[in-house]
């Protein structure tokens, strides 16, 4: 019988953890399993498919091919060169997990035993978080949806590094 319940509520408690995430990143997923892999570190995964590792995988690659689509349209006076250290600024593991921080994705973290949420929790780990949110927006939404959060969250960082 508890088991039953406990299960009910820890649903429960899972499905209004995710609200408040998609409330904070400002997106709202058809696929509410794409959220819960991107949230799940590997450390809490049954196996490690099941944690967002791969999520990061594709997520990195949709972050640098959007950076560099908004580099190279919004400054058509800046050499290869240029855009490549804008670039490499942007997507970069310490802005990625700034980022993070500032979305507060670490309320949102699944982790296991082992690793905790309340000590400081390695840059790497925030900032993979954040690749594969971008990649669970992209499987959930398409480009767009991705290139709105990418053009909230990392433009200003393209900003910080111009200016």
């Amino acid at each position: 019988m508890c088991s039953e319940v406990c299960s009910e509520e820890t649903d429960e408690m899972e499905a209004t953890r995710q609200q408040r995430c998609e409330r904070r990143i400002g997106y709202v997923f058809k696929n509410k399993e794409l959220l819960r892999e991107a949230l799940t570190h590997a450390s809490s995964a049954e196996h490690r498919l099941a944690s967002n590792e791969r999520l990061e995988f594709l997520g990195d690659a949709i972050l640098g091919a959007v950076v560099c689509e908004l580099l190279f349209l919004r400054y058509p006076d800046y050499l290869e060169g240029d855009l490549t250290k804008i670039k490499s600024a942007v997507v970069s593991r310490e802005t990625c997990s700034r980022i993070s921080r500032e979305l507060g994705l670490i309320d949102f973290l699944i982790v296991g035993k082992g690793m905790s949420v309340h000590r400081p929790v390695p840059n790497s780990v925030l900032s993979d978080m954040f690749e594969s949110l971008i990649a669970a927006i992209y499987l959930d939404g398409g480009i767009e949806p991705a290139r709105v959060f990418l053009e909230r969250w990392v433009g200003p960082e393209i900003e910080k590094v111009i200016s």
